[in-house]
């Protein structure tokens, strides 16, 4: 009972201090500290997603499985990292040139936001629409949730009705 009474008189007065601080630079150290982290996990989903895409374009299927966590949700459905390779795969082999770049990137804790150009020549059916030769150029937005250093949360919306418009052409 009495060491009791002595751990709640500890915490007490920790919390005491806690309160009572009125050193600003302890507290300017503090918030330096939380940013400096923030930015640092920021430049680190930055530098993830750059691996992500990079593994794309270079075709390599099984980097990207490696980021992707076994459960996943995608566009709002509970999927598992196989349907996003899947997804990877049929548009590899309907347009075997297919390139990402990424236009703009934002990070924000846990999350990512991205603007991307999609580009390539379709030889397959691609998104219902037939190869004519023509090149597509359309825009992609994506979000993400990255937990652990994989991929829990990927969001796709690119314009169908474009890539319809430009193989017209």
């Amino acid at each position: 009972m009495r060491m009791k009474n002595v751990k709640t008189m500890l915490a007490s007065l920790a919390l005491l201090c806690l309160v009572s601080c009125t050193d600003k630079s302890a507290k300017a150290v503090i918030e330096e500290q939380g940013k400096a982290e923030s930015v640092q996990q920021a430049e680190t989903l930055d530098a993830f997603y750059r691996r992500y895409i990079a593994a794309a374009n270079a075709r390599d299927l099984d980097a990207i499985a490696g980021m992707v966590s076994d459960d996943v949700i995608i566009n709002g459905v509970k999927k598992k990292k196989e349907d996003s390779v899947g997804g990877f795969q049929y548009i590899l082999d309907a347009v075997p040139d297919y390139e990402w770049k990424i236009e703009d990137l934002f990070t924000d804790g846990e999350r990512i936001a991205c603007r991307l150009t999609d580009t390539g020549t379709p030889t397959k059916t691609f998104l219902g629409n037939e190869p004519t030769g023509a090149s597509i150029s359309i825009t992609e937005f994506a979000s993400y949730r990255v937990r652990n250093g994989k991929f829990i949360e990927m969001w796709y919306l690119i314009d169908a009705a474009q890539v319809k418009e430009q193989l017209k052409k």
